[in-house]
């Protein structure tokens, strides 16, 4: 009968390496420490507790530590053992020995999980003097690049194998100040991990690791949005750096804040696109009028010539309509203009004074009935602002009012309001009338674009309406769509310079 095999633990496994003179050293991922032997232990005058997760020890030279962050890198990626002749390590005293080291991949399920070294001391004074000397290189050549790219004036940063921060820039650390919204210094980004916090603002991990494993990312814009600012647009750019040997040892990106670009861009797409559309509307709104009026015209000299005056009146006062519709459009059109050329010109005034105003002209061209009276209650009576531009802005949201009024209701009530809000002024006009269909909301500022489907009009006052807000710093929005319809108008509490 067979004995059945025996079966170790892991302290008796722990006792066979401790009794051990070579030194044993196990690590996992990114070159974090996991376990030691006593011989490992001793050198580094460490506790297996105190080595775990560690990189390397404090008293390590950097630059030994980044050959090693190297070398375990390519211990992971290749899954094959890494013969090293010698290798610098320094002990707890701060003595540099070399030693004969070789790392192995430990597998699980196909991958390699751990890696484990053993190192013994080299005994060769000519290997050792081989070693010392290219050892000296590799930290001229490492502390040049370092120099160099705290020199730079961009936003430069510079990682090794395992993703730790090695030398980065004054502007690179100032990026971090402004996405995590607090002081963040070279000092404290030096030898962290970048995917500890810094990954999860503005990824770059992906790039990295493509520049190590001898591939060439191409640049590409992040969006980033740092803590309490607006949107941000970072172009990324990373490639390799290599050490004096030429091996890639580790990787450097440099980003650019390329967000003016980008709404630069933005608004340049944006305003073709608005032209395509003004083209389009614009060509066939003053075509379509005056097709009509020559139409009628044809027919009204036809008739008059054959000595019939009965349908006449109707057709000049269809005439009269076309040539109106056109007329407005032009005004709409010049208004437009104004909009997007006039300078801004910030004073104080009066807003009771630019209602009535505005009241008194509908009045006079018989655009206002009296049961239109605008309701006051101004909290802030005075704005700094444009006043030509608010007046537009008022002109239209009240005609606006007054064309949509809905005929089931009894009164018509429209009426504005006016509060303070932290630094600006909120101007609100609001109006029982029919309001605005709810598929059309979202797009109603754009030009073109009419609240109601069952109104005609050519779709370009509110875009006018925003274009002026835009202009004086402001924002417009529709705060409630129907009974009330109210526009919100948050205007800056402050003169703004001339621009």
């Amino acid at each position: 009968m067979t004995d059945a095999p025996q079966t170790y633990s892991a302290d008796w496994f722990e006792e066979i390496l401790d009794a051990m003179s070579d030194m044993v050293l196990v690590k996992g991922p990114k070159s974090r420490l996991l376990w030691a032997n006593r011989e490992f232990r001793e050198y580094y005058g460490l506790s297996n507790d105190q080595l775990r997760q560690l990189i390397d020890g404090e008293h390590s030279d950097p630059d030994d530590t980044l050959q090693y962050v190297r070398d375990d890198h390519k211990v992971f990626q290749t899954g094959k053992n890494l013969d090293i002749p010698a290798e610098a390590v320094t002990d707890a005293k701060g003595i540099v020995r070399y030693m004969h080291t070789i790392k192995s991949p430990i597998f699980e399920d196909g991958k390699v999980v751990r890696q484990v070294g053993v190192s013994r001391p080299v005994t060769d004074p000519d290997l050792i003097a081989q070693v010392s000397k290219n050892r000296a290189e590799h930290k001229e050549s490492t502390e040049s690049l370092r120099t160099l790219i705290r020199a730079m004036p961009s936003a430069l940063v510079m990682l090794d194998a395992s993703h730790r921060i090695l030398a980065c820039s004054e502007a690179f650390a100032q990026l971090q100040t402004t996405l995590f919204s607090q002081p963040i210094s070279i000092e404290d980004l030096l030898q962290e991990d970048y995917a500890d916090r810094l990954e999860a603002r503005l990824p770059l991990l992906d790039d990295i690791d493509a520049t190590m494993a001898g591939h060439q990312p191409p640049r590409r814009v992040e969006s980033v949005s740092p803590a309490g600012s607006a949107e941000s647009w970072i172009e990324i750019e990373c490639r390799a750096w290599r050490d004096a040997t030429g091996a890639i040892a580790g990787s450097a990106a440099v980003l650019y804040d390329v967000t003016r670009q980008h709404l630069d861009q933005k608004s340049l797409m944006q305003a073709n696109d608005e032209l395509a559309q003004f083209n389009y509307h614009v060509s066939h709104d003053l075509v379509a009028p005056i097709t009509t009026t020559r139409g009628l015209l044809t027919t009204i000299a036809e008739d008059i010539s054959d000595g019939q005056y009965e349908q006449l009146p109707e057709m000049m006062d269809m005439a009269q309509g076309q040539l109106m519709k056109l007329n407005n459009l032009v005004s709409d059109l010049m208004t437009l203009a104004r909009a997007d050329t006039a300078s801004v010109n910030a004073t104080a005034f009066d807003l009771a004074a630019v209602i009535d105003e505005i009241s008194t002209t509908q009045r006079l061209d018989g655009t206002q009935e009296s049961a239109d009276d605008v309701k006051l209650k101004l909290d802030v009576a005075t704005l700094h602002s444009d006043r030509t531009r608010i007046t537009q802005v008022m002109t239209n949201l009240l005609s606006n009012a007054r064309k949509f009024r809905d005929e089931s209701e009894e009164n018509s009530t429209i009426s504005v309001n006016s509060f303070r809000q932290g630094d600006h002024v909120v101007v609100e006009v609001s109006d029982n009338g029919q309001g605005i269909d709810s598929e059309l909301s979202d797009n109603v500022f754009t030009m073109f674009t009419r609240g109601t489907s069952g109104h005609p009009g050519h779709g370009l006052g509110l875009y006018i309406v925003k274009k002026h807000v835009d202009k004086v710093g402001g924002q417009v929005r529709i705060s409630s769509l129907r009974k009330p319809t109210v526009f919100s108008i948050r205007l800056p509490d402050q003169a703004r310079p001339s621009t």
